[in-house]
């Protein structure tokens, strides 16, 4: 035997052994995935083995059996183990347990990892969409995470290909309300919070700028606010499946995110240069995305009021923005309101040039609109109560 290997050489009853060895040692390291079709494999492989001290002529026909099974334990196992009397499943290390959300591409379970016992988020790929293409965008959208390391980027612990053959990768979960429901829930929020809310999302995106790649589709729902290793109204920023690299070291057989004539991102957020065409976009068009994000939050509205995604898109190209001070239900600082506006200039030449622009704008503001932590404690709790 050499490295794990079986010699050719052996006699007819110690090759049908090794070879059942070599299949039974597979099985179990592949158990927990395929219960039913394993535990038949195994006992069919040790039949074969003491079959073979008898009758050393059926060596042959029950090594090709064995060969066959050993190919459906490894391709034709069943999608999912479900466990009885629950509606969760597993796949592989995880306890799928409920779903959190569908988007467009993926969907998101909560999940527990069984080994650690540690709960997370489960992101797998629509079933209606397991194309080359897409597959090779949400492989993409996995290791551009992975790369990602500030502290409000979500995290990535795991990829994989699932059960049924449709890949996924696991974040860590996240405890909180993403933006959009944080405003459904409390209405407009106060200017310090939002200065709070945007310096975080800032810290990511200097990271994510730094490394040449443009977020492209910032908004409320793929910015939660969460309590997070003892802080409160910690942010993390999500979903970089329309992640845009600048610097020309992706690999050219990453298919386009989009097909030809569509316009990346969300109609009430998108830069007026997203629109124009992707060439156009730089990591100015992710600070168009802040401003518009923190007028939102300021005042409960989208910038624009407009009843279809073609006039949302069409006002984003033409007309001026109100001032969030003008609708806010609170005294805006005149600081703030300038930074908000400048961010939301049509020609990125007039905003802030980078995240780290945005960056020490937003710090230079907490002299003047402090969100402490007893004040983040003291809204959570509110929260909690409701």
């Amino acid at each position: 035997m050499r490295g794990g290997a079986c010699s050719v050489t052996k006699s007819h009853g110690t090759a049908l052994q090794c070879n059942a060895q070599s299949i039974f040692s597979s099985i179990m390291f592949r158990s927990s995935r395929f219960s039913g079709l394993t535990f038949f494999t195994a006992l069919w492989s040790l039949l074969v083995v003491l079959s073979a001290l008898k009758a050393p002529e059926l060596v042959l026909p029950a090594a090709a059996i064995n060969a066959l099974l050993y190919v459906l334990v490894l391709f034709l196992g069943p999608p999912s183990e479900k466990i009885a009397g629950t509606s969760s499943w597993i796949e592989g290390s995880y306890e799928i347990l409920d779903t959190i959300n569908e988007g467009g591409m993926g969907i998101v379970c909560r999940a527990r990892h069984r080994g650690l016992d540690r709960i997370v988020a489960h992101k797998s790929i629509r079933p209606a969409l397991r194309t080359k293409a897409a597959r090779a965008r949400f492989q993409r959208e996995a290791k551009v995470l992975a790369g990602l390391t500030n502290p409000h980027t979500i995290d990535v612990f795991d990829a994989g290909v699932s059960n049924d053959k449709s890949l996924f990768y696991v974040m860590e979960y996240l405890e909180g309300l993403d933006l959009g429901a944080l405003v459904d829930k409390e209405g407009p929020l106060v200017p310090a919070r939002v200065v709070h809310i945007l310096r975080q999302a800032s810290l990511s995106l200097c990271e994510a700028h730094e490394k040449g790649l443009v977020h492209r589709d910032l908004k409320p729902a793929n910015l939660m606010v969460c309590r997070y290793g003892g802080e409160y109204d910690f942010v993390k920023v999500l979903d970089f499946g329309l992640v845009k690299t600048l610097r020309g070291n992706e690999k050219e057989s990453i298919p386009p995110i989009t097909a030809a004539g569509e316009i990346p991102g969300t109609p009430a957020f998108l830069a007026p240069e997203t629109i124009l065409g992707s060439r156009f976009v730089d990591a100015r068009t992710d600070i168009y995305a802040m401003g518009a994000i923190g007028h939102y939050l300021l005042t409960g509205q989208f910038l624009f009021d407009a009843d279809s995604p073609l006039k949302m898109v069409q006002a984003h190209l033409n007309e001026e923005p109100p001032r969030a001070s003008e609708r806010a239900p609170y005294s805006i600082p005149s600081h703030l309101d300038d930074l908000i506006a400048r961010c939301l200039e049509k020609d990125p030449n007039g905003r802030p040039q980078s995240a780290l622009d945005l960056l020490a704008s937003l710090e230079s503001l907490m002299v003047e609109l402090p969100w402490k932590r007893h004040d983040a404690a003291k809204t959570w709790s509110e929260f909690r109560a409701a």
